[in-house]
């Protein structure tokens, strides 16, 4: 697949593609092992966990996925020690819009705020104890 520098790319077939990129970074008052622990516990992402396989893993730094069905997508989560017990969580997602809905929901930046939005609930969930704290 050849990538160019507008996120347009061209695949074996010379079939023309989009592929938006989101990036989002959000800070959580937990220590890093909570974190990643809670980030890759995909039950507390159903929005997420479905049709999607881990493609790499370094536990409490990363974890890379793709789709497994649906739209395709793929993603890293770094997670980087801002202090013994905060967190810096630099996501990037990687998606392909299909359809003119998806793709005037990407272009009016619908989905950079469904993105943030989970960013923002993932971080009230962790901090507040209402998903696993204990790695």
């Amino acid at each position: 697949m050849d990538t160019f520098a507008d996120g347009v790319i061209a695949d074996q077939h010379k079939e023309v593609l989009y592929v938006r990129t989101y990036e989002e970074t959000i800070d959580v008052a937990v220590p890093v092992t909570i974190a990643y622990h809670n980030w890759t516990g995909f039950e507390a992402f159903p929005w997420f966990a479905a049709g999607v396989e881990v493609v790499e893993r370094k536990p409490g730094e990363l974890i890379a996925w793709r789709s497994t069905a649906g739209p395709d997508q793929s993603g890293l989560a770094r997670f980087e020690r801002v202090d013994d017990s905060s967190t810096r969580i630099h996501l990037e997602l990687h998606t392909e819009p299909e359809g003119v809905i998806e793709q005037a929901a990407a272009a009016t930046g619908l989905v950079a705020a469904h993105i943030r939005g989970e960013l923002e609930r993932f971080k009230e969930l962790v901090e507040h104890g209402h998903i696993a704290l204990n790695p």
